[in-house]
């Protein structure tokens, strides 16, 4: 009562009333303080718009946006009730291909959000991340039941979008009115298929496209509508699962890594029900165990019923018991309509296509054909055998393709209209030439090419195939021309082959006999793994000789010689008498040093050092063909034996011949004291080791196992094609590549090629777009060099990775010191070492130069001189351009830096750096529709901020270049062990 009275105020003696309460005074002051700051204000313009106009403005949002307005004024608030009493499509992702819905609905916002859309019909977008299958206590999040009882409550409901299984089960059950709109596709795709990913697939089911993914099913029953399905990952329980299958309208079907019955009997009901489907065009099985011959007699008994005919696509993978009788049936079948064909490695052989030749049957349409297909899963590294039985997939093993040159010459007859051709692990193809039919045209209709780990294809072969090709525009070289391993030039080995016969130690025909007191010369240009000639053989009078049998084989290894002598017969003899040394024999006491103290290695009385180390001579009758095996072990083992010590005299200065025994054989060594001259006086002075960059600096030794000094094998490839724009090499075993003629190529992406150093282009001007990474031995500062020279026709990228043999002062000095280099220079070091923000600076670094140079264009176009080449060369920097630096960070704080000498941006070049990164990454932020309207505001705010400067450029008639080469250097794997993955490369 007492702050009633307080707030009525009080009257004074004649009876009018005087202003009480502070309050009211307060409320009062308020009042027309906003008043007068309305005034102030201008009109509201949506205050004039009726609530029709508000609501088909609020459709323009999305629904999140919707009820934020909500909350603005009265007005709004009116209207967002009036658009959701007349809201009949409503969309939770916004339009995106794998969006989710808003974290903040649950069961109880969910349904009131429902309840206030009474017209609401279509739901697109009903896509949870975490959904529960019953309600828990406490539980703020979404749950099935939940969601059947809010969709229960819209009475005009009748088609919805949603992406879980046991949601789907409950509006088959609970609203089997309600249709499913699109392909049904499960999000929670685990390997193995979970128990709590359990579906019953029933006969009544309405949907056209299913999509199951790690899913646990019992059975496939009949589905009479479906058009389309793909099962992958998914658990059969039914020892019987296909007995009732049946889908007369199906149209594709694939079954991958599915886990069924063992039994191949089990399968003919599926494959029996297929050949049912007469609309069926896409076919793809992998790991699908039938019986061998199954698909003849299919094809046999329902070719009347047109089972089979329509097929387009065919795909078989890891089938265990498929025979080519199979798929070429089925091709057959399928003949007119055939578009895409992949084998699996054990259906693609030579007799497969000669069989199809034979048939004399036409395949018009076809067009993509893949040898030797493998599934890419399961990852090797991840699931071993053992673990793949237990989920039954493991019992299968993939070897390679048995496909030869003639079976790819029968391709190109039997498939004329060819347009891409995958080979992968084919080890028997090797002249490639030979696929050529002469006067057919075969593969001149090829468009791409993919060769995966074929390693008998050498570059000279490959080189001849592109020539014949010239329709040819994409080549993807993947694993190919491995390099040998170390040492197997030393001791004559196959690379890859496996054999452990040293083809150096076998009979060698054409060689002459070494007769006694013949001694190997000293080759001063002797090359690693080179074997020596007869007209190599130079006698020296003046050498020591030594006593050989009918054939030896001189291993020579830390100063050693090792004579193994052999029987006629090329075996080690079990026994052998000993010789008398020709030399001054050793007392008991005394101790012959070893001769490779200090690295050198003593031949003859010469030194023999780096790449001398570890050489293998060999000789043979030119009567019979004789060979041994050098055995490391031993070589070892005679050298100790041959090392002796004295304590009392100190080692002697002589040379010691001695004959060691070991398991039958008979090595002959022969060692030269260090300072004592010996028998031949011609020795030569050490030969100097050169430490070479990116060269190995291991050990040389005569066995494959142990470490040796070697330099790469080189191997060059060649392309020259005048159709050619996109070439890809990915693990690649060449040293150097060289571009002549290829006047369309513009992409070029190398990646992984361990040996690769450096690159040569000729007449390639239409490069614009070069990606390098994990290349260790590469000279990026002369491969980008290269790249830059050409002549441009358009602006260039260039995206670099490198581990290793990188400079940024030399990349500098490269692009901007060159006179050959007519463009202008936009050179970006990037630290970043997270994959999303790696593509964010490259897009950065792309859009700023293609928005600058579009200026550049437009200036040049204007009247404004181009620049043909510097004035000049200026051997200092700045190299006679006009040159400045930015630094700046990215979005998560790593630094970056650039280089250029675009002439317009000095003055701004902190503002820009500043702006360009929210800029850009606005524009690679915002949804697709307004993106061009991003690139647009980006375009015109250059334009604005480098306005001054290009009005200075006209007025002093300042040279410009019309092109740009990009060049981003990414410095996230630069001297590290393991390169970090970038799904985006």
């Amino acid at each position: 009562m007492r702050n009633k009275k307080l707030c009525k105020g009080r009257r004074d003696s004649g009876g009018q009333k005087v202003a009480g309460g502070s309050g009211n005074n307060i409320r009062r002051t308020s009042r027309s303080n906003a008043r007068d700051q309305s005034d102030d204000l201008p009109p509201d313009p949506f205050k004039r718009l009726s609530l029709e106009l508000l609501c088909h403005a609020l459709s323009f949002l999305p629904i999140k946006d919707v009820m934020k307005m909500e909350s603005q004024n009265r007005q709004w608030q009116e209207a967002v009730v009036m658009y959701l009493k007349l809201l009949s499509d409503v969309d939770f992702v916004e339009q995106e291909i794998y969006g989710w819905m808003p974290s903040m609905f649950n069961d109880a916002s969910f349904s009131a959000f429902l309840r206030r859309c009474p017209q609401l019909a279509v739901i697109h977008g009903l896509h949870m991340k975490q959904i529960s299958r019953r309600r828990r206590r406490g539980s703020e999040g979404l749950s099935v039941p939940g969601v059947i009882g809010a969709l229960q409550a819209c009475a005009n409901l009748h088609a919805v979008e949603i992406s879980d299984v046991h949601l789907l089960e409950g509006v088959l059950f609970y609203l089997p009115h309600v249709k499913i709109l699109g392909c049904f596709k499960n999000r929670d795709c685990v390997f193995p298929a979970p128990d709590r990913n359990k579906f019953a697939l029933v006969s009544s089911l309405q949907l056209q496209a299913v999509h199951l993914v790690g899913v646990v099913l019992e059975r496939l029953p009949r589905l009479a509508v479906m058009r389309e399905l793909l099962l992958k990952w998914v658990h059969f329980t039914d020892p019987h699962p296909f007995r009732d299958f049946s889908a007369p309208l199906l149209t594709t079907f694939v079954m991958t890594n599915c886990a069924g019955p063992s039994n191949a009997v089990q399968y003919v009901p599926l494959i029996t029900a297929l050949s049912g489907s007469s609309s069926l065009t896409r076919l793809e099985l992998v790991r699908v165990p039938f019986i061998s011959g199954l698909f003849q007699h299919v094809v046999e008994d329902s070719w009347r019923t047109e089972g089979f005919r329509h097929l387009q696509h065919i795909e078989f993978g890891a089938c265990k018991y498929a025979v080519e009788a199979d798929a070429g049936y089925l091709c057959i079948a399928c003949s007119s309509q055939l578009t895409e064909l992949a084998l699996q490695p054990s259906l693609t052989k030579d007799s497969f296509f000669s069989s199809l030749q034979h048939s004399e049957v036409d395949f018009p349409n076809f067009e993509n054909l893949k040898l030797g297909y493998v599934d890419p899963f399961p990852p090797q590294s991840r699931y071993s055998d053992e673990e793949l039985m237990v989920f039954r997939l493991g019992d299968l093993s993939q070897n390679p393709a048995n496909i030869s040159d003639s079976g790819l010459k029968a391709v190109g007859r039997v498939f004329p209209s060819l347009t891409s051709l995958s080979l992968y692990n084919c080890p028997y193809l090797c002249k490639l030439t030979q696929w050529l039919t002469p006067g057919q045209g075969s593969f001149s209709l090829l468009n791409s090419l993919h060769l995966k780990r074929c390693h008998s294809i050498n570059p000279d072969s490959l080189f001849g195939l592109l020539a014949f090709l010239p329709a040819l525009e994409i080549l993807h070289l993947e694993n190919m021309f491995r390099e040998p391993p170390k040492g197997c030039s030393r001791v004559g080995l196959s690379a890859g082959t496996g054999l452990g016969v040293s083809s150096a130690l076998v009979a060698n025909h054409g060689a002459p006999n070494m007769e006694p007191g013949e001694v190997i010369p000293n080759h001063a240009d002797f090359e690693p793994g080179q074997i020596l000639q007869e007209d190599d053989l130079v006698e020296d009078e003046e050498e020591e000789a030594v006593d050989h049998n009918d054939m030896d084989v001189n291993v020579i290894e830390d100063g050693m010689i090792y004579d193994v002598p052999l029987n006629e017969s090329g075996q080690q003899p079990s026994t052998s008498k000993e010789k008398p040394s020709t030399g001054e024999s050793c007392s008991s006491k005394c101790t012959c040093e070893k001769a490779s103290k200090d690295g050198e290695s003593s031949r003859k009385g010469k030194s023999l050092k780096g790449k001398k180390k570890g050489l293998v001579k060999k000789t043979a009758p030119t009567t019979r063909e004789q060979g041994c095996q050098a055995i490391s072990a031993e070589i070892r083992e005679a050298t100790k034996s041959a090392n002796c010590s004295d304590k009392d005299k100190g080692p002697c200065d002589c040379n010691c011949h001695r004959d060691v025994k070991s398991e039958g054989s008979t090595l002959r060594i022969v060692s030269s004291a260090p300072g004592k001259k010996g028998p031949s006086p011609k020795a030569k002075a050490p030969l100097s080791r050169r430490k070479k960059r990116g060269v190995s600096t291991q050990d040389q030794s005569t066995s494959t196992s142990d470490p040796v000094l070697e330099e790469d094998h080189d191997q060059v490839l060649i392309v020259n094609s005048s159709s050619l724009t996109t070439l890809i090499l990915q693990q690649v075993g060449i040293t150097r590549m060289v571009l002549v003629d290829c006047p369309k190529l513009h992409t070029l992406t190398i990646q992984q090629c361990r040996v690769f150093r450096s690159l040569r282009v000729t007449r390639c001007s239409m490069i614009s777009k070069v990606v390098v990474s994990q290349c260790k031995k590469l000279e990026h500062e002369e491969f980008v060099g290269e790249i830059a020279s050409q002549p441009p026709v358009a602006n260039r990228s260039i995206i670099l990775r490198p581990m290793a043999n990188y400079s940024a002062n030399e990349m500098e000095r490269t692009l901007l010191g060159s006179p050959n280099i007519k463009n202008h220079v936009y050179l970006m070091h990037d630290y970043v070492d997270d994959p999303l923000e790696m593509l964010r600076a490259r897009s950065r670094a792309d859009s700023w130069a293609n928005n600058l140079m579009s200026i550049t264009a437009g200036i040049i176009a204007n009247g404004q001189p181009e620049a043909e080449k510097l004035h000049g060369t200026v051997k200092d920097y700045p190299w006679g351009r006009n040159i400045f630096r930015a630094q700046g960070k990215n979005l998560d704080g790593t630094p970056w830096d650039l280089i250029t000498d675009m002439p317009w941006i000095r003055a701004h070049a902190h503002f820009l750096t500043k702006m360009a990164t929210k800029l850009t990454s606005d524009v690679e932020d915002a949804p697709k529709p307004s993106k061009e309207k991003c690139r647009t505001a980006l375009r015109m705010f250059v334009t604005h901020v480098v306005q001054n400067d290009i009005s200075e450029i006209r007025e002093l008639q300042q040279p410009l270049f019309l092109y740009a080469t990009v060049i981003i250097v990414n410095m996230c794997d630069y001297e590290r062990p393991q390169p970090i993955y970038d799904q985006y490369m």
